[in-house]
């Protein structure tokens, strides 16, 4: 069975990388509320990361490394294909020799970040104004925050059914 090469772009390894690390993770901010309350809000997925790390080898491994310097120097995203991982479009934005050359092997490290700016990441904002007959109930609906969440958050307003326009609402 043959196994697909790593690539970016126009560039395919010679030989894939020895270990290959995917990192997803999202971005969680916990608030503190007076009275012992914590609200905690998930602004979503941060972009992910690739680091990996691999040995160029044989007779034209300093050909191989200038191949994928010149990709490296490239300042736009591309495409990032790593086997039995999905595609993704990336910035390949480290490439790190690892200690000394050898006559037919260098050691290297790798970093690509994940390109999404063509990925929705909205964010909640912190709070907003009231509007013209609009509820806490409303602006629970509009904002998916809980309304227990936002009446924890705005026990100043006297009638949180009844909202004067311009009263500031916390979110979050």
């Amino acid at each position: 069975m043959k196994i697909a090469k790593m690539s970016f772009k126009n560039h395919f390894w010679t030989y894939n990388p020895s270990t290959v690390k995917l990192l997803s993770d999202r971005e969680i901010v916990e608030q503190k509320i007076p009275m012992g309350n914590n609200l905690i809000q998930n602004f979503g997925r941060n972009s992910r990361v690739v680091t990996g790390e691999g040995y160029l080898f044989g007779e034209d491994c300093f050909s191989q490394y200038d191949s994928l310097w010149k990709v490296h120097k490239e300042e736009t995203s591309g495409l990032l294909t790593i086997p039995k991982f999905s595609v993704m479009n990336s910035y390949f934005t480290s490439l790190e020799i690892v200690g000394e050359p050898k006559e037919n092997l260098i050691s290297y490290k790798f970093t690509f970040v994940e390109d999404m700016s063509g990925v929705d990441k909205t964010y909640l904002p912190s709070f907003c104004y009231a509007e013209s007959d609009e509820s806490l109930w409303n602006i629970s609906n509009k904002y998916d925050v809980s309304i227990e969440r936002l009446m924890l958050l705005n026990n100043q307003l006297k009638n949180p059914f009844d909202l004067k326009v311009g009263d500031k609402v916390a979110l979050c």
